[in-house]
């Protein structure tokens, strides 16, 4: 007796054709990358007084979640950059922490040091490595905290300020001058780099003339492959800060890419620092619960162990041209995701603010059914109902292994063979056999359509690996 389900219409009949499968859709444009959130941030730009003692006007961008306010506020201090491109400074406000602090409900004021965007004033940083020059440039900060005190929708009894490289190195002058304004400072791979031979000597004492002075709580994030700040020259800045009794807490991330100096330009780099970051300011009475959830990428599932990450057979619902999308998948650059749906529907995306978001809506406009299969290095997908494990019983091409089939039977398993995963094959003992690669779950389909014909089916085969073990010795026949 041969067993014949019709459990949709790609499933395969013994005797009969594979499954004919729905061909793939050409794969869409790569999106640009998204330098922003696609959710609304209310931006304005605004012309403040600096320090007084050295009159200059600053133009500082002021970044604020939805709402009226008040909003604690975080002053975000920017790097260097090349002499050409200071006077621009479009898209230096777009990273990773800016978009933390957004999400967590802070306003986040950029204020442009002097030389910079619209700011007055020069440039002083490229022959300055002192306690006098982060000093300086510390008034001017404070000296925008003073005008923003203006604005009523800015609460400025809560204030962190933060920034990354010379940002940081400025933030950590800034909370040396023991303002009661300032909650908190967060030091991301911050320092400060001159000409001169010996900047790193100069660099370790100035940061030890800050910690001699700040009582401030700080956080430092940095990791071991900087091609700025080395491990070993954060570590003794570190060290020399903390000698003078400043409180330091440290997100060590280890390597991040090629340079953890570009940890704030891209989306993986969230879990490295935001939980620590959760509890220092949580510590200290600080907001860090996410309330605006539309300024983060999604947060991808974690890693499932169903697959390695470059197993490409193992990946389902592909064809020919999907396999070869997800070989170019494997070649992209972090952040990046893959996303798949029956019907050898498939997509990716890389690069940009959220390329997860980017590939789920775009499967989603064709499907209801997409699933999330891989992630930057790992593989997150889960099949939708357990399988038996593998049994090591036979080898899965071992066409003969298969038990209770005739000759039709085999055929048939050399047909599951060909076909593309999710697949299952099962077999009864008075010799009825199936398979199917149809939707999502295909071990189930057949074994409810077994139950159906009331035939006692078991799996023989899932995917790649038979599951097949032989019945216990004085199990009723089936």
């Amino acid at each position: 007796m041969t067993l014949r389900l019709v459990l949709c219409a790609a499933l395969l009949l013994a005797g009969g054709p594979a499954c004919a499968a729905e061909t793939m859709r050409e794969p869409s444009q790569q999106e640009p990358d998204v330098a922003w959130p696609t959710a609304l941030i209310q931006r304005r730009t605004l012309r403040l007084a600096g320090d007084p003692a050295r009159p200059v006007e600053l133009e500082v961008r002021l970044l604020t979640p939805p709402g009226p306010g008040p909003f604690p506020t975080v002053v975000w201090n920017h790097g260097t950059a090349e002499e050409s491109v200071r006077r621009d400074m479009r898209n230096h406000d777009a990273n990773f922490a800016t978009y933390y602090f957004l999400s967590r409900g802070y306003a986040v004021a950029v204020p442009l040091m002097r030389g910079y965007g619209r700011s007055g004033g020069t440039v002083s940083e490229s022959v300055c490595v002192s306690a006098a020059c982060g000093f300086n440039n510390a008034a001017d900060i404070l000296a925008v905290l003073d005008g923003l005190g203006r604005d009523p929708a800015l609460d400025l009894r809560r204030v962190i300020v933060a920034g990354q490289s010379f940002g940081g190195f400025n933030a950590l002058a800034t909370g040396a001058r023991r303002d009661p304004r300032i909650r908190a400072v967060v030091n991301v791979h911050g320092g400060l780099k001159a000409t001169r031979r010996d900047w790193e000597p100069l660099l370790v004492e100035a940061v030890r003339s800050f910690g001699t002075q700040s009582r401030v709580p700080s956080l430092w994030i940095y990791g071991d492959n900087d091609l700025h700040f080395p491990a070993a020259t954060w570590r003794m800045m570190r060290a020399a800060y903390a000698a003078g009794g400043a409180p330091t807490d440290v997100v060590a991330y280890g390597r991040f890419r090629d340079d953890a100096h570009t940890l704030l330009s891209f989306s993986d780099s969230l879990p490295l620092f935001a939980p620590r970051l959760d509890a220092f300011l949580a510590a200290r009475g600080l907001p860090a619960a996410v309330i605006h959830p539309e300024y983060l990428p999604i947060a991808p599932p974690r890693a499932s162990g169903y697959a390695a990450i470059g197993d490409v057979e193992a990946v389902p619902h592909l064809g020919p041209s999907g396999r070869d999308l997800y070989r170019t998948f494997l070649r992209r650059s972090y952040p990046r995701a893959f996303v798949i749906a029956p019907g050898r529907r498939v997509e990716e995306s890389y690069g940009g603010f959220d390329p997860l978001a980017r590939a789920l809506r775009r499967c989603r406009a064709v499907s209801e059914d997409c699933k999330v299969y891989a992630v930057n290095g790992d593989v997150v997908w889960t099949r939708p109902a357990p399988v038996p494990p593998p049994s090591g019983f036979a080898a899965i091409d071992d066409v003969g292994a298969v038990p209770y089939v005739d000759e039709g039977g085999r055929a048939g398993y050399r047909q599951f063979l060909a076909m593309d995963r999710p697949r299952a094959f099962v077999v009864a003992s008075n010799g009825a056999w199936s398979s199917t690669n149809a939707g999502t779950d295909p071990l189930s389909a057949l074994l409810a359509g077994c139950r159906a014909k009331q035939l006692a089916c078991r799996p023989y085969a899932v995917d790649g690996q038979v599951v097949w073990t032989e019945p216990k010795p004085g199990a009723p026949s089936q």
